[in-house]
């Protein structure tokens, strides 16, 4: 039977289509993301009339696909993308009149326990850290013995974060201190998770996928891990306007080009405080983990 999974973030908005066996298995047939930017199409806490109209044309790109395909089932979600929009109910209620879809908004608990499901099925990590940064919030899980022990959402991400200071591919120095401050006064909100150090950390969305994937265009692996210092070096080529990592960027995630600095900031102050040392880079996250959650409830 094939499902598909809508998941409308603040930055992208991805459609994945599953192939589910019978024995409770899945495996991906497609794959389809708009970079939408919902989170700079808000006033006042509000979508736009605009930003409405986006989502609109975005879902109705997507149910063509998934009518094309014949997908009996779709299931649509919403994180920080509707979570934090004062008009989310007026929006959700027109977009089930014109296209029949019923969108869920997941608390930022609940997108944090179906990120680890995602990210475990992926990597199997037993103790750790998942982190999965999106486009206005992250979402951080304490793993122990392959139990989620303790989540927190803080409201950063890489879209909200390049908003609040200055819509650039670059920063100057006193922009990156402010950005920095905001991570690190968010991040306050997961001290006692971060308190103890962990040697690990899982990351999940598409911020982790494009870092790995610029990572990789400078220096090839076979494995989905990255190191902390390639986070560095990106950071630091981004600062100095590097040819070589405009060029990376360019090749392996050219979509990202204007939110990559501000979610590898983000990924940085979160390894310095965990004091990880080895970073995993998860195939899978959100979408994954809610079909695994909505088949293990059938």
């Amino acid at each position: 039977m094939l499902k598909g999974v809508i998941d409308i973030g603040s930055n992208t908005l991805r459609l994945s289509i599953f192939k589910c066996h019978t024995d409770g298995g899945f495996t991906p047939l497609v794959s389809k993301k708009i970079v939408a930017g919902l989170a700079g199409y808000k006033e006042d806490k509000a979508l736009t009339a605009k930003g409405e109209r986006k989502l609109s044309k975005c879902l109705q790109e997507f149910l063509y696909i998934t009518n094309a395909l014949e997908v009996p089932e779709v299931h649509a979600f919403a994180t920080a993308s509707l979570r934090n929009t004062s008009n989310a109910a007026e929006i959700i209620s027109r977009v089930f009149d014109s296209t029949g879809l019923i969108i869920q908004v997941f608390s930022g608990e609940e997108e944090a326990r179906l990120s680890f499901l995602g990210a475990y099925y992926s990597t199997h990590m037993e103790t750790g850290l998942v982190v999965d940064i999106g486009g206005a919030s992250s979402e951080l899980i304490r793993v122990v013995d392959g139990i989620p022990r303790a989540l927190c959402s803080i409201p950063v991400g890489c879209l909200s974060l390049s908003l609040r200071t200055c819509n650039d591919v670059f920063f100057g120095c006193e922009m990156v201190e402010e950005m920095r401050e905001t991570i690190n006064r968010e991040l306050t909100a997961a001290a006692d998770m971060l308190k103890e150090p962990a040697s690990s950390i899982c990351f999940v969305g598409g911020t982790a996928r494009a870092a790995y994937r610029v990572a990789a265009e400078m220096n090839p692996r076979d494995n989905r891990s990255i190191a902390p210092s390639e986070i560095s070096h990106i950071i630091a080529c981004l600062q100095l306007q590097n040819s070589e990592i405009i060029e990376a960027i360019r090749f392996a995630a050219p979509e990202r080009i204007f939110t990559l600095f501000a979610g590898t900031l983000i990924m940085q102050s979160i390894i310095k405080q965990s004091e990880a040392t080895t970073l995993l880079v998860s195939r899978c996250g959100i979408r994954e983990g809610y079909l695994i959650d909505n088949i293990s409830k059938r």
